[in-house]
């Protein structure tokens, strides 16, 4: 089962890069997007024990940019099995738009993540999580992020049954001061997950 999601996201990502495009950075970045999804997609073929993968879908905004992002999560309990408390790793691709402006960011997320009341049947959780991203331009709209470089750092709670879960989360995408000006965005984002 996980070897065939794995070749249909690898064959949709495929698909994805065969558009012709007015943009030159825009090809790149689908390529690039294409390897991201394949990443993930192997995460979901080669998870070790007592880990968990999962499939992730949000959309968001802030500053009158919008974006919406596909990508994949693993997870691992921090000691045993009954765990509370989780680590893990979220890579994934997201669109923007803001007016006539597109953008493409490519992410790799660490992330710790606590459970509460984890033998419940709606389990409430919260997770924070900062790490490396790359985006396709570096100015959207009036905002100017400086370098294709950037972090893309989050912090929400969410509520899990089974294997769905729905989060909300505090996001923001800066370079961290690495070149100025910095101005990032910062945005509110919206996030469905389904569990393997």
């Amino acid at each position: 089962m996980s070897i065939l999601m794995a070749i249909s996201i690898h064959r949709q990502a495929q698909l994805l890069t065969n558009t012709d495009s007015h943009y030159p950075n825009t090809r790149y970045s689908l390529r690039a997007g294409r390897s991201l999804l394949l990443c993930c997609a192997l995460l979901l073929v080669a998870q070790p024990a007592q880990s968990e993968t999962g499939l992730l879908f949000g959309a968001g905004g802030g500053y009158g940019a919008h974006t919406a992002q596909v990508g994949g999560l693993w997870t691992q309990p921090w000691t045993s099995m009954h765990s509370q408390l989780f680590y893990g790793l979220a890579g994934e691709v997201a669109a923007w738009r803001y007016g006539d402006d597109d953008m493409v960011q490519l992410s790799l997320v660490p992330l710790l993540q606590y459970n509460f009341m984890p033998n419940a049947n709606w389990r409430p959780f919260v997770f924070a999580g900062v790490g490396p991203a790359w985006i396709s331009r570096t100015q959207l709209g009036d905002r100017d992020l400086s370098s294709e470089f950037q972090f893309s750092s989050r912090v929400g709670v969410g509520l899990r049954k089974s294997r769905h879960s729905v989060a909300v989360e505090a996001r923001h995408l800066s370079n961290g001061g690495i070149k100025e000006p910095n101005q990032g965005i910062s945005y509110w984002n919206l996030t469905y997950g389904y569990h393997f």
